[in-house]
């Protein structure tokens, strides 16, 4: 059964779509890429690597997922290798 729920959303909004390759992320974490403050993210590879990153949040999600992907050594719920999809949806 598919459930459907109809949300209006005003014009200029995003939705950021995220595959659960990324379910390692905490809340806190995504919230500071979303406000682009990778700068206090908590491991220093993803902060590097973000430093100037001048690409989408969808991008920056993905990045971060891989580095917290590697400081696991694997996906943490998989056990195992994980891939992480992301794309943007903006409303005109």
């Amino acid at each position: 059964d598919v459930k459907t729920k109809i949300v209006y959303l005003p014009p200029g909004s995003e939705i950021i779509l995220v595959s659960d390759g990324a379910d390692g992320l905490t809340k806190e974490e995504v919230e500071l890429i979303v406000d682009r403050k990778y700068d206090q993210l908590p491991y220093e590879g993803v902060r590097e690597e973000l430093k100037d990153f001048k690409g989408s949040t969808a991008e920056a999600l993905v990045i971060a997922s891989k580095w917290r992907q590697a400081e696991y050594g694997v996906h943490p719920r998989s056990r195992g290798p994980d891939d992480t999809t992301a794309v943007t949806v903006s409303i005109p």
